[in-house]
C-alpha cells in the first residue's frame, strides 16, 4: 500500500470581517481532512493554522502561528479564534505568505 505525506497550512485573514469565513472554515474541516485521502494510499497528513491581520494597525499580535497537529479536533481548536482588528487598509496578505513560507 503507498503511503503519502502531506503537510497542509491555513493562511486566514482574522481580521474583524472575516469572522463568518473562519467559522465556516472550523465547520468544515472534518470533510476537508477525510475528503484528502487518496484511494487506497496510507495518508500521513499534519496541519496548522496561521492567522494574519494588518501589521501596521494591528501590531505584534498581528500574526499568529500555531504548530502542526495530525488531531483533527486540536485543528478546530486553533481554527476557535475571534476576528478583530484591522482597519480599512488592505491586510498584510504578501507579507504572511512570505512568512508561512
Amino acid at each position: 500500500m503507498q503511503e503519502k505525506n502531506i503537510d497542509i497550512v491555513f493562511l486566514v485573514d482574522a481580521s474583524g470581517s472575516m469572522q463568518s469565513c473562519i467559522n465556516g472554515v472550523q465547520e468544515n474541516i472534518y470533510n476537508f481532512i477525510n475528503g484528502i485521502k487518496m484511494g487506497d494510499a496510507i495518508v500521513n497528513w499534519r496541519a496548522k493554522v496561521m492567522y494574519y491581520r494588518d501589521f501596521q494597525s494591528d501590531g505584534a499580535g498581528s500574526f499568529i502561528n500555531n504548530p502542526f497537529t495530525n488531531k483533527i479536533e486540536e485543528l478546530q481548536t486553533q481554527l476557535n479564534h475571534n476576528a478583530s482588528g484591522g482597519v480599512d487598509e488592505p491586510e498584510s496578505t504578501f507579507e504572511s505568505i512570505y512568512k508561512t513560507i
